[in-house]
C-alpha cells in the first residue's frame, strides 16, 4: 500500500518521492509498476507567494518605526523638528482622508519616507541646504586667487 505525507507543496509520495496531485491515481500507478522505483530527488516547486493585502493607515497616532525616522533625520538634517512635526501632520491627515483602494498602502514606513523625500527634496528646502554649507566670502576667494598665481621663489 502506497503511503503520501502531506507537505506545504502538495502530496509527496513514501514510496518515490514524487510529488503528486491525485493520491489515488499516483497509488494506482504503484500498484501497476512491476518493478522498483528508485526515489526521486526532491525537486524545489516554487509556489507563487500570495500577494499581501494593503490597508489603510492604522490611526491618526500613527508613527513610523523609530529607525526610519533616525534615517530620515539623518539624510535631511537641515528640517527642524517643527518642519518634521508639520509634514507629519499633513501625511497623516492626507493618507487619513485618501478614500478607497488608493487609501490602502502595503508599507506605511515605505509611503512615509517617500512622501517626506519628496516633500524635503523641493526647492525652498534644497536653497537652505546650499545656505547652510560653508562658503568662501569674495574677500577671502580674490586673497586665495592671489596667492595662487603667486610665483614660487
Amino acid at each position: 500500500m502506497t503511503e503520501f505525507t502531506v507537505t506545504s507543496y502538495g502530496w509527496s509520495c513514501d514510496t518515490c518521492g514524487a510529488l503528486v496531485i491525485s493520491t489515488s491515481l499516483h497509488a494506482a500507478w504503484h500498484e501497476g509498476t512491476s518493478r522498483e522505483i528508485a526515489p526521486a530527488p526532491a525537486a524545489e516547486v516554487a509556489v507563487p507567494a500570495t500577494p499581501k493585502r494593503g490597508g489603510r493607515l492604522p490611526s491618526k497616532e500613527w508613527r513610523p518605526a523609530d529607525e526610519t525616522i533616525r534615517s530620515m533625520m539623518e539624510k535631511f538634517p537641515h528640517i527642524t523638528r517643527e518642519e518634521w512635526t508639520n509634514t507629519h501632520e499633513a501625511f497623516i491627515d492626507y493618507w487619513i482622508g485618501v478614500p478607497g483602494q488608493r487609501g490602502s498602502k502595503l508599507d506605511w514606513d515605505a509611503t512615509w519616507r517617500n512622501w517626506m523625500r519628496r516633500e524635503f527634496s523641493q526647492a525652498q528646502y534644497r536653497a537652505r541646504t546650499k545656505m547652510m554649507l560653508p562658503t568662501p566670502s569674495t574677500v577671502d576667494q580674490k586673497v586665495a586667487d592671489l596667492q595662487a598665481m603667486k610665483e614660487p621663489e
